[in-house]
């Protein structure tokens, strides 16, 4: 079963060349294509203490469509659902499927908030 999605998720995709392997630019950085898509996004806040400090942790779930393109590390522009806009990258993803896993619903991505 699909989520309801509500929310827009902007992704920077690197273009490939005729033999599939990404274009740089004069500087040796990845030239990319910026690629728009429907989403929904969970918040995640959490702060870890001990004696010496305080860590704190966010980290977004943003689930999309299967035919969304994805990539590790790739930059993300998100809307959430307070209508904020939040900026972040791609740290992993995973897919979430039906029992004999031969279809993906939708893929879950964790962003660094």
């Amino acid at each position: 079963m699909k989520p309801v999605m509500n929310q827009s998720i902007t992704i920077e995709v690197p273009t490939l060349d005729d033999k599939g392997r990404i274009k740089l630019n004069d500087y040796g950085q990845p030239l990319t294509k910026k690629v728009s898509g429907k989403c929904r996004v969970v918040e995640n806040g959490e702060v870890r203490r001990n004696e010496m400090l305080a860590i704190t942790d966010a980290s977004d779930k943003i689930d999309v469509l299967p035919n969304f393109p994805i990539v590790d590390g790739a930059k993300v522009t998100y809307t959430t659902i307070g209508g904020i806009t939040k900026n972040g990258t791609i740290k992993t993803h995973t897919e979430t499927t039906n029992l004999t896993a031969n279809k993906v619903y939708f893929r879950t991505l964790i962003v660094d908030a």
